[in-house]
């Protein structure tokens, strides 16, 4: 037997295009109890799962923190008082954070115990209602099957403690409204005792946990044992920048660096200075070089007449001295004004006139030699070699600075290149050194201030957590919203139902409309005989239907 004819079109025909309309009204109507046993399906099985959903009740308590001097230390911090928001903030972002700690949801558990956790929802539901009582014995194995997967998970103690700590982070809740200090913690669950037992359990653990974090005798020995690992980890970094100091020679980078730059722009002044003075004295010597060999080595002196005083001249020059003394010791010997006298005198006068007569003719001295010219070793050779000889003198001078300036620059370069090395390094050791002695600066005050806080803690008795409101005993579920599982069944099924009437009209390869005869035959479709209007059609072939 050959298959139904396929809804492929002939060539070059179009494909027929989908009908919702045919798909809805038709495919409805031909697979109406196919469609309607879906739809049933679907809202009692949204109906069976709402109704056997337990009933959740909430519980809430309210702490109020009270900050004390305790409590305005974070006391999360290493260093206290290092927390950047007011002491109002970050304390109750800290209770908060005590509030979320895990260990709390684990010390709850112990307290009332995992079992209380597990199996709790064989309590009596809500019946169903009208003529839906008829399926509660469905729904009651349904609730037996799932309480009955919880009392076998204590076969494993462990898996049960843990499924009780993730119920509880599950179920609980903790709120604080901005500027307050009441923190409110709820606790979801399927049994009100429960509930309100698990909120009473968590605000006397966090008490208790509060008072443990905020005791300052463990921080005293926390801070001690941080001071010591402190300070032998300063040492050990000052010892280690103790060494490279040593091994590189940079006390004070900054100053020394400094130094060594302008000594290097002293010796790069110097030795260019020195450069251009051997260039002049190259000149210079040059020069005077050049002077040197136009000057002849002897040239003509002329030579003074050599004399002597006149012999006769002298005795004749001393006679007369002999006579004026005779004259002017006359009166010693005669009277003054006796013919003696006058004779004498007259005498010794007469002498003295011819010696001095004698003395201008006669010479003064006596010429022995003529004068005359002579050659002689020339003086400006002699002072142009002395000055040929200091600039060489003052060469080799600047010669060997430059050589020694030359070495002091190539030390300097290397003992740059040195610092250059190391400097990073002892940067890096100085500023660790920094932190280090900084950060026991700061231990050795939170020590200081713990040792305080101690007394404080000795001597303070009230605590600083108020429970304002205990616990609550639920009095009527919460939920859940049954009828939005009702709602999820009704559409899940109609979905469900559009899918098969999709499907099934997809697969159907019977001609059934108009359009099909036109894709099979792969032409246009001109007329029909008998057309009547589509709803009248419609009414027709649904009759027509029902018949066949």
């Amino acid at each position: 037997m050959s298959p139904p004819p396929q809804h492929a079109p002939a060539s070059g025909g179009e494909p027929p295009s989908l009908d919702l309309g045919e798909v809805l009204i038709h495919g409805t109507y031909r697979h109406r109890f196919a469609v309607f046993g879906l739809l049933v399906v679907g809202t009692l099985g949204g109906l069976l799962y709402g109704s056997s959903l337990p009933p959740q009740f909430i519980s809430s308590g309210k702490i109020l923190v009270r900050f004390g001097a305790k409590e305005k230390q974070a006391p999360e911090s290493p260093v206290p008082g290092t927390s950047s928001g007011g002491a109002n903030a970050a304390g109750i972002e800290d209770e908060v954070q005590l509030l979320s700690n895990p260990a709390l949801y684990h010390q709850v558990v112990l307290e009332l115990g995992g079992e209380r956790f597990i199996g709790t929802t064989t309590r009596d539901l809500a019946p169903l209602p009208g003529p839906l009582a008829v399926l509660e014995p469905i729904r009651g194995r349904l609730t037996s099957w799932a309480s009955a997967k919880g009392p076998e998970t204590f076969q494993q103690p462990e898996a049960a403690l843990q499924q009780a700590v993730a119920a509880i982070a599950a179920g609980g809740s903790i709120s604080n409204k901005a500027r307050s200090k009441t923190i409110e913690v709820l606790f979801t669950a399927d049994d009100p005792i429960l509930a309100r037992d698990v909120v009473d359990a968590y605000l006397r653990v966090f008490q208790k946990r509060h008072r443990e974090v905020y005791t300052i005798a463990p921080q005293e020995t926390f801070f001690t044992d941080q001071l010591h690992r402190a300070l032998a980890e300063a040492e050990r970094v000052r010892r280690e920048h103790y060494e490279h100091i040593a091994e590189c020679g940079h006390v004070d980078p900054t100053a020394q660096k400094a130094r060594l730059l302008s000594d290097i722009q002293a010796l790069e002044s110097s030795m260019s200075q020195a450069r251009t003075r051997l260039a002049a004295i190259t000149s210079e010597r040059a020069a005077l070089q050049a002077l040197l060999e136009a000057e002849p080595e002897q040239i003509e002196t002329p030579v003074s007449a050599q004399v002597i005083t006149n012999p006769v001249f002298t005795s004749l020059y001393t006679q007369e001295s002999n006579l004026r003394g005779q004259l002017a010791s006359l009166g010693t010997e005669f009277r003054e004004g006796s013919p003696a006298y006058t004779a004498r005198a007259a005498h010794l006068e007469a002498q003295i006139e011819a010696a001095r007569l004698t003395l201008e003719r006669t010479p003064t001295v006596l010429e022995i030699s003529p004068a005359r010219t002579q050659l002689a070793p020339n003086q400006r050779r002699a002072t142009l070699t002395e000055q040929i000889q200091d600039l060489g003198r003052e060469e080799q001078g600047l010669v060997g600075s430059q050589a020694h300036e030359l070495w002091l620059l190539d030390e300097h370069e290397r003992h740059m290149a040195q610092f250059i090395a190391c400097e990073p390094r002892h940067l890096d050791l100085q500023d660790d050194l920094t932190r280090k002695e900084s950060h026991v600066a700061e231990l050795h005050a939170a020590l200081d201030k713990a040792a305080i806080m101690g007394l404080i803690d000795r001597n303070e008795q009230m605590s600083n957590l108020v429970v304002i409101q205990k616990a609550t005993m639920p009095v009527k579920p919460y939920g859940p919203s049954r009828s939005k599982y009702y709602l999820m069944g009704i559409v899940g099924s109609a979905a469900l139902a559009l899918g098969y009437l999709l499907l099934r009209h997809v697969t159907d390869w019977r001609v059934r409309y108009a359009s099909h005869v036109a894709a099979t035959a792969g032409h246009p479709l001109l007329g029909m005989i008998g057309e009547q209007p589509k709803w009248r059609r419609l009414g027709k072939q649904l009759r027509n239907q029902g018949r066949g």
